[in-house]
Parts: structure tokens; sequence; C-alpha cells
């Protein structure tokens, strides 16, 4: 007797042979767990091939999807595919397909403008479903329909006689479909230049086939398997990369599959039907000793009217199934294996993120960012090429967006607020923070203002950022792209396949997009520098407040930095948050130690941390910072920061007076109008202000305050900003003298361009 080997299952006495462990399933080493039957596949991952011999052979689940069963064998389905473009035709106000009309009785065409229009009585309200316009050959089925698509009116076609109007729910496929496309991207073979195994089916026993290798498979590395036996080492990204992109496949009718569940009668298009044959409805019988389709009443036809009907004359025939021609994506292949119709993945839940390999128990974990909207599907990305990522959409204006205060997510503005776009809390006086939270420079670094044509007889005065604001709208530059060309990265893993061309490879890129990314789309500090000019806001003390309380936790921080969710920025309830992985080079932790205590897991993928602890900060003359200057008190100078007492002296110098236990240093502060308090440690403040400020938000929310106390505002937000950013707060923002002829004229000033905004995020509410 041997034993049981990887892969396979021995799970009754007297076997001569191994079970292979089905799709979806593996068995492990006997040595190391995984006795007795194959176990399935954990939820977040898929399989669709036997003999696994590992939980981590399992393929984890695109971003933005959720694997909610054990098993998993079809991820996705055929019914995902790109779907083709339908002609349909005004039968009575309602859009019908063109084929299901013969030519004698066919209704009117829609129009241009009703064609379009029936976009907003459509179900799928968020995306076009209606377009007008013409098909681009070759690709055009014998119902006229066809995969490519050209927008046009009648004076502008090009390769058909009319314009038409067309329906369809999904041309790039599903949610589930595209999602899958952009982690998996391009075929096996276009990107390791050989063919994988294939996918099996749990519909077979078994698939170990006696097949040879592929052409270019070197059998020296390892042994081959049959088809639908083993693990594929797919590849895959993480984070969507536009040059990661693929040619999707497109269905097309197929005559002879026709659907015998489903006698329904259809009509060729005369101008594409190139087939010819019979037409059902003259002639609905088939004698199979005359091989060829009769009239039961024996009713004399001519020929070619009933069973040889010629080409590129309109006949009636039985609906049959699509056939689905390949692209170039590797998600063409996973969806197209058999016709379920239920797929067992499923995009991500409206206002949540979802990482690779979400679980149902996941699934729910990472609220939107406060101040966006995250539609299904929605991907932990936060760049704007991404096509479903976090920060794709900000709230709209009268509204506003806050998974973490609201079940709903998006709720409407209550009575005696403003919601502008991108409101994440009215009651807080809270925006999306869109310029920080994607590192913009600051709108107004270029204060040059130009002259610029509106429209009629309009014009304006706007500086660059407004107008590139402005033109990120236009449908006009929506509908256009630029291509762009990149060098290959040898240290890019992702794009390995093209680095081996050694050649430059290009990206084609929305022209509204990339104007996008460059814009401050919430105005943020358009809306602070507004409030600086009425003096509704004091910089000074905002900033000399933060810088107070970065050096106590510079000095006295016992705890690492809170595992932020890669979402909204705040604790989630389990498991590790994934920020510092989404939001590269955004946070640095205050040392190693620190950082690695966080997420251990997280040490390979660019954790940032300093050189540690500091108590010490050097004086300056002209220059305040989170770690240099004398920090001033409201009877040491005319810019000074509420809150402030004398007794801080400066914050230049912290001393533990502690004699057992943790670190105490007696930091003094203005917590309330009416209470000035004494803390141990960062630690004992960020307890203290992080409860008192819920309970006074809370209390605004339910009617019971008119506002939140100023100070306990000032200290909640700077500790909201160490947490989230840490050291990176030094390349922020600092104040420094301006005027030599004077001391005291101290002006808000930056570090770089880079992040000049971060100091606007700072000073605001």
């Amino acid at each position: 007797c041997y034993p049981c080997p990887p892969g396979s299952s021995c799970s009754l006495e007297g076997l001569f042979e191994a079970e292979e462990c089905p799709p979806g399933t593996y068995r492990s080493d006997p040595e190391i767990g995984g006795f007795g039957s194959c176990i399935p596949c954990p939820q977040g991952t898929w399989s669709k091939n036997w003999q696994l011999r590992e939980k981590g052979e399992c393929t984890r689940c695109p971003t933005g999807v959720v694997c909610p069963l054990d098993g998993m064998t079809a991820p996705c389905s055929f019914d995902d595919l790109p779907q083709p473009f339908e002609p349909v035709v005004n039968f009575k106000g309602m859009p019908a397909f063109e084929y299901e009309f013969p030519i004698e009785t066919m209704p009117q065409p829609f129009t241009l403008d009703e064609c379009l229009a029936l976009n907003s009585k459509s179900k799928h309200t968020d995306k076009q479903e209606f377009y007008y316009g013409e098909l681009v050959p070759p690709y055009i089925d014998i119902l006229g329909r066809g995969p490519h698509f050209r927008e046009s009116d009648d004076l502008s076609i090009k390769y058909q006689s009319t314009a038409k109007c067309y329906r369809n729910a999904q041309p790039d496929g599903s949610l589930l479909y595209m999602r899958m496309a952009d982690y998996y991207g391009p075929q096996y073979d276009i990107q390791t230049g050989f063919f994988h195994q294939g996918y099996g089916s749990s519909l077979l026993l078994n698939q170990m086939y006696a097949v040879s290798p592929p052409k270019g498979f070197d059998i020296r590395l390892t042994y081959y398997r049959g088809k639908g036996n083993g693990f594929i080492d797919l590849p895959k990204s993480r984070r969507f990369e536009p040059a990661f992109n693929c040619t999707k496949g497109f269905k097309l009718f197929n005559s002879t599959l026709v659907r015998h569940d489903v006698k329904r009668v259809v009509y060729t298009h005369p101008l594409h039907d190139y087939e010819g044959g019979y037409d059902i409805e003259k002639c609905p019988t088939f004698d199979p000793q005359l091989n060829c389709y009769i009239d039961v009443t024996f009713e004399l036809h001519p020929p070619g009217e009933c069973c040889n009907v010629e080409k590129f004359r309109q006949r009636a025939i039985l609906l049959a199934a699509d056939q689905f021609y390949h692209g170039t994506c590797e998600s063409d292949k996973i969806c197209a294996e058999g016709r379920s119709s239920e797929p067992e993945a499923k995009p991500c839940d409206d206002s949540f993120i979802c990482d690779e390999g979400t679980s149902l128990e996941n699934s729910l974990k990472y609220p939107c960012p406060a101040g966006f909207i995250c539609g299904f599907g929605t991907t932990p990305d936060t760049k704007l090429e991404a096509p479903s990522g976090q920060l794709s959409h900000l709230c709209d204006e009268g509204r506003y967006c806050n998974r973490m205060i609201s079940e709903v997510g998006n709720e409407v503005c209550p009575r005696n607020y403003i919601c502008p776009t991108g409101t994440a809390d009215p009651f807080e006086g809270r925006l999306a923070n869109d310029g920080l939270l994607r590192m913009l420079p600051s709108p107004f670094s270029d204060e040059s203002i130009h002259l610029h044509y509106l429209h009629g007889e309009n014009f304006g005065f706007y500086c660059d950022h407004e107008m590139k604001c402005a033109a990120s709208t236009k449908p006009s530059l929506k509908k256009r792209f630029q291509t762009s060309w990149k060098l290959p990265d040898e240290t890019d893993s992702i794009l390995e396949y093209l680095t081996r061309q050694q050649k430059p490879f290009s990206i084609s890129m929305n022209e509204a997009t990339q104007l996008e990314a460059t814009c401050e789309r919430d105005k943020k500090s358009h809306f602070i520098q507004q409030a600086i000019n009425r003096n509704d806001c004091n910089c000074h003390s905002k900033f000399l407040i933060l810088a107070a309380i970065y050096r106590l936790w510079k000095c006295t921080s016992i705890n690492p930095l809170d595992d932020l969710g890669l979402g909204e920025p705040t604790v989630p309830s389990m498991g590790n948050g994934k920020r510092d992985f989404w939001y590269s080079d955004s946070r640095v932790h205050l040392d190693r130690q620190s950082a690695t205590a966080m997420d251990p897991s997280m040490e390979p993928f660019g954790l940032n941390w300093g050189e540690g602890k500091v108590c010490k900060f050097l004086p300056s003359n002209n220059k305040i910072s989170l770690t240099q200057g004398r920090i001033p008190h409201s009877r040491d100078s005319p810019i000074h920061a509420r809150g402030i007492p004398s007794e801080s002296k400066g914050y230049l110098e912290f001393e533990d007076v502690a004699e057992t236990g943790n670190v105490d240093v007696r930091f003094p502060i203005r917590f309330t109008w009416q209470s000035f308090l004494v803390f141990a440690n960062y630690f004992e403040l960020k307890t203290s202000a992080v409860d008192e400020f819920k309970r006074e938000r809370d209390a605004v929310a339910a009617g019971k305050r008119s506002n939140i106390d100023p100070f306990v505002f000032d200290i909640f937000k700077s500790i909201q900003l160490i947490e989230q950013y840490g050291e990176k707060l030094e390349q922020f923002a600092y104040l420094e003298a301006t005027n030599t002829s004077s001391s005291l004229s101290i002006e808000l000033s930056y570090v770089d361009a880079k992040n000049s905004s971060a100091l606007y995020a700072l000073a605001g509410r």
C-alpha cells in the first residue's frame, strides 16, 4: 500500500487507484494536514481544474468581486460575456427587436432623439443602454446584430444605408466579466509564450487525457498534465494597469444552435443573411426522406421560396443560441466554459470596496470613502483611470455620502445645511478631501489668471486649474482618447511579458479622465480660501495645534498607527486594513517596529517608517514646522494657537516624569471651551478626544447641540491626520517668516508643489 498522493482522495478502504480531487477542491500532503476527502477551495477563491495539491493552488477572485461560496468552479458564466448590439424599432412606443417582425409588418424606426430618450426610461439608469448609429462590418450576423458600433446620424454614416436605434445592456460584458478581464489580463499564452493545459469541467468524472505538451512547452521544467488537470499559475494585476489590457471577444448568432426548449420564430435581415436556406413559416416541417422542410398542406411553392431560399432575402427561422468568439482576454476562456446562467461570484456590494480574494464574511468589511459614491463592483484602486476605482465618483451636490453614519450611504442633505459636491458629513462640515487623498498639488500653486472664452458672448477670468476641471466634464472629451508610449520597466512583474519585448508599448487614455486626474473635484481648497478671506478660519491656530499634538506623538507613542481600512480611513471590525498598500507612499510610521506591529504581512509591500521617537525639537526664529520652532501661546505672539497655554514652553522638549508604567510628559492643552486638561501621553489624549468628538457629533446630528466644540474639533482632526499620514505630515506644510522687516509677518507656505494641497486640508473643516 502507498500513501495517497496530494491532489487525490483515498477516503475508502481497498482502493487500487487514487481518486482525483474534482474542480473546486484540493488535498495537500497528509503530513501537513488534509487527511481523508478532498477539501473545498475556501471562499474568496475558485478553481476549474482537477488534482489541486494545496489551498494556495486555488485561484484568488479579482478585486471588486465577492466569491461567497466554498468550492467554487464557475465564478462567471456565458451570460456575463459581451453582448452584441441589437436593432430595435418603435412598437407602440416601446422598443422591440427588429428581428421579431417580417418586412411587411415592420414598425416605424426610432428617430435619434426618440432613441436616446429611451435611456431615461431604462432600468439600467446608471449607464447607457440605447444607442443611435450603425454597425461596423465585417462581424454582423444574419439577424443584423453585431459587436462593433459607431455613433452616427443619417448624414454621417459610413458603413450602412441608414442609421438605426440599437440596444445593448452590456457591450463590454457584465461587471463581473469586466473585473475579471482587468484582473487576469491577456491570455496565458500571450503573457508566458506557451499555452496552459486548459480548464476542466465538473461535468466530467475524469479529464486525464493522453495529449502531448503544447508547442513551446519546455518539458524539462515540469511534467505536463492532461487537459483540465493541475494548477494554473495565472498572472494577475491587483492594481489596475492600463497596459495590462486585452481585446474582449464577442457573440454572434449561430443558426445551427437551435434552442429546442423554446420554439420562437425570428426573421433574418435581408442585407446580412449570407446563409440562405429554409423558411420555417412557409415550410414548418422537416422531412428526413427529402432532407428538406416541407409544407404540411402540400401547397406548391415556387423554387427558392420555401426550402432553398436564396441569400440576402428575409426568411423566418427558429431562434438559436449565440456562439462566442474568443478575444485575447483570459476571462473569455474562464467565463465561456459551460453555459451556466448563474455565476457563483458576484460584484462587490453597493457602497463597499472589495480587495482580491474577498469572501462573503469580508464583503462588507471596507465601506466607501466618505464623500464618494461606490457602485457595484468597486475596486480599491485610487487612480481615476481605473474603471471602477473607489475615488472615481464624488457624492452628488445636494446629498451627503457616508456609509459610517448612514445605512443607505447616500442621503439627502438635511435642513439648515448645504451639501456641495463631495460632501462627507454636513453635521461635521466635512468634504471628501479629494485633493489630499490623491496627493494633488495645490490649485493655488499657479496663481496666473487668464481670460477664457466660455460660450456665446460670455468670457471669464479663470486659473488653469479651474479650466482643466471645467474641460474634464465636456462630453466631447469623454469620447476622445490619447495614445502615449511607455518604456518597459524591469521591476514591474505585472508587465513582465511586455518587458521581455524590449520595446515601447502604447497606452490609450481618455482625455477627460486625464484632465480630471489633475483636478481637485470637491473644490475644498476653494471653500477654505473663502473661509480664510472671511476670517471664519484661523489656519495658524489649526496648524499649531497639529504641530503640538504631532510632537506629543513623536515622543510618547506606545502603539502603532491605526491599521486603517483601504476605503474609509477607519479601523475595520476584523482583519487588516491594507491601506498602506493601496495608498502607497501616503503614510510614514514612527519606526520599523511600530510599522510591522500594525500589520507584519505588509512589510514586503512598501511599508514606510522613520527613525523612531524624538522628544527634543530644535528652536527657530523664522520657521515653525511640525518638528522645528517654538509653538507660541496667546500671550507670546500675535500668531498663536487657541488653547496653547504658557505652561507648554513652546513644546520644544518633553520630559518623562513617570516613575513606573507608561510615559507621562504632562502635556497641557485646552480641551474644550470650559477646560484645560493635562494628558500623560498621546494615547491618553487620543482616547479622550475620539470619545468626546463622537459624543458631540452625534448630539449635533440629533439636534441637541448647535455645533462641535472648536477645541475638541481641532484636536480630533489633528489626531485623524496623524493616524492617516504619520511622519508624512512633515512634508506637507510649515509656517515661515516671509517679510524680513518684521518677524511677526508669518504666512502659510509650502514645502513643495506636490503636497501643497494638504495645508488647506489641515486648515479646513
